[in-house]
């Protein structure tokens, strides 16, 4: 599923990362998906660029809320 993931790591500052959440695909729920998830193919949402191949792990604490794209 591609979603935009609104995050805080030092509590402050607000960060909007859009990617695939491949969790949110499945119903198999790996071990991790209890602490946090992955993004696929991430970028900084609203602005350009290009996608980031690696994959950014999001835990479940810094994540404040996540909209689903169409």
């Amino acid at each position: 599923m591609r979603v935009i993931v609104h995050l805080t790591l030092d509590g402050k500052e607000e960060y909007r990362l859009e990617g695939n959440a491949p969790i949110f695909d499945s119903h198999i729920v790996p071990w991790l998906g209890d602490i946090g998830f992955w993004l696929d193919e991430w970028k900084y949402a609203g602005k350009g660029g290009y996608n980031h191949k690696f994959p950014a792990f999001i835990p479940w604490g810094s994540a404040l809320f996540m909209e689903r794209l169409q």
